[in-house]
């Protein structure tokens, strides 16, 4: 005689109930995808105004009368959600030395408009600024220098790294924005 467990029955039930789970869980999960961010919301969601302080040295050849200058420059940059164009305002002071003897200080401020394109590098959010030779009035404590600033045209471009716009590509781009607000 043979004698039966009466768990026998109800054990079978549960080892075929799991392993029908976990046949179902075999199968592959898809993670959820990711939202990014668009470029310019990446960007604009840390700051609308940023500000990079910088210096530029150099010399001059004759028949100039200046021998060498160092200038110290404060770019500001307001961008707007939704356009293609952005306000910058560079503040600058400068100290020339004169190849007669004697230096020259002075300061001034100039202010254009910007083309801005966003995008992405290296997955990375970014942006390109280009611009048109910038022209402005600067005062000095001698007559001995040219009354006019220039910023020659140019294009640069800035990707986002934490919460800094880094230049990129250029070494003359000198510049590294951070949030101003």
């Amino acid at each position: 005689m043979t004698v039966r467990s009466r768990c026998s029955i109800p054990l079978l039930g549960v080892l075929l109930a799991c392993a029908s789970v976990s046949c179902a869980l075999s199968e592959p999960v898809r993670a959820p995808e990711v939202a990014q961010q668009r470029p310019e919301d990446a960007i604009l969601n840390i700051s609308r105004e940023w500000v990079a302080r910088y210096s530029e040295r150099g010399l001059r050849s004759s028949p100039s009368p200046i021998a060498s200058f160092d200038r110290q420059l404060t770019s500001r940059l307001e961008l707007v959600r939704g356009t293609h164009s952005a306000n910058e305002t560079v503040d600058f002071t400068e100290r020339f030395i004169l190849r007669a003897g004697g230096e020259v200080h002075c300061t001034g401020q100039v202010e254009g408009d910007v083309s801005v394109l966003y995008g992405r590098r290296g997955g990375e959010p970014a942006l390109e600024l280009s611009w048109s030779t910038l022209l402005g009035p600067r005062t000095c404590d001698s007559p001995n220098v040219e009354s006019t600033f220039e910023r020659p045209a140019g294009l640069s471009r800035f990707v986002l790294r934490a919460d800094q716009l880094v230049g990129l590509g250029s070494a003359l781009e000198r510049r590294t924005f951070l949030p101003a607000d």
